[in-house]
Formats: C-alpha cells, structure tokens, sequence
C-alpha cells in the first residue's frame, strides 16, 4: 500500500454468464474482484489509485490475465463510489477472453489490449 495506515480488502465473486443475460447465455463464468480500502485509525473510506488497484490485481489474478481485465463501472453503484470492481470473463474451458456479445456489459473498459 501506497499508504501504510490504509487497510485494504479484496472480494472476488464468480457468477455465471447466464446471471448477465436476458436470454440465452454461453457457457462461462464472469469473476468480478472488488477492492475497497479504509484508514485504519478512523474507519473511513480510503481512495485507491488505479495503479495500486492494477498492482494488487496482477498479484491477485497473475500478471498473465492482466490484459483480460475489465475496469468494471457496472459492478459498483452509489452506495459503493469507493469500491474499484474488475472483471474477467472465462469461457466454458476457463480461458480469460473478450466479453461475450450477449453479456450486457456496457459499464466495463478493456485494460489491456484482447
């Protein structure tokens, strides 16, 4: 941590593709993987840079994934402005890939090139 009075926490979910779709879905798995971050002497939300964010996730996911990885708007609401969410998206053989055309999505931008 950039900050060594912030503590961090990292939430990672996995859903299927069907959980993102109105109708038929591809086989797959969406993983979306939260970090959220708060000072340790009064509790309260912390910001974290998009590279510290970055950082964690290639230790967390490998740095082989990282070009896979979904900035994920979608995943975070109102309630949770200071939760960064990513995504990566798993086809039927757990192969990270571009978001399938019939997951709805629109709130996610590629951090790397696919």
């Amino acid at each position: 941590m950039e900050d060594p009075t912030v503590k961090l926490t990292i939430v990672a979910e996995s859903a299927e593709f069907g959980w993102f779709t109105t109708g038929p879905a591809p086989s797959g798995t969406c993983i979306t993987v939260s970090l959220a971050a708060h000072h340790e002497e009064n509790g309260l939300p912390a910001k974290l840079s998009a590279v510290e964010c970055e950082a964690w996730l290639g230790a967390f996911l490998g740095n082989s994934w990282m070009p896979h990885v979904y900035s994920c708007q979608c995943a975070t609401g109102p309630m949770s402005v200071d939760v960064a969410s990513y995504r990566v998206y798993l086809d039927e053989l757990e192969r990270p890939g571009a978001i399938p055309i019939e997951v709805m999505a629109s709130g996610c931008r590629s951090l790397g090139s696919l």
